[in-house]
């Protein structure tokens, strides 16, 4: 059966009621629902709580927060794909959100 949208809207408004940190994780969400269409919400709520927790510090990229371009350095998520400016990484790893691996691809 697919997920369908009027599903995907109302278990967004459940996790939202029942997670006062559900919005946290607006634009992780958002990203994995993209790249995973027919994912359920609250499989892509475990994936965006649950991770990214290593970062890959890399030469270039773009933000995947606040859509900042052209960067000389940047974190890329293992487990999501997507970047991080310095700034954001920052931000995220001051509230527990994301931690930076020794690892240098």
């Amino acid at each position: 059966m697919r997920y369908t949208d009027k599903q995907a809207m109302a278990d967004v408004c459940r996790l939202a009621a029942a997670h006062p940190d559900f919005w946290d994780y607006r634009g992780v969400m958002i990203y994995l629902a993209k790249n995973n269409p027919g994912v359920s919400a609250d499989t892509i709520f475990e994936w965006a709580r649950a991770g990214p927790s290593d970062f890959i510090v890399q030469e270039a990229g773009r933000c995947f927060d606040c859509g900042a371009r052209n960067l000389e350095r940047f974190y890329t998520s293992r487990e999501g794909g997507y970047s991080l400016c310095v700034s954001c990484f920052e931000s995220r790893n001051g509230r527990g959100l994301a931690t930076e691996s020794r690892e240098r691809r």
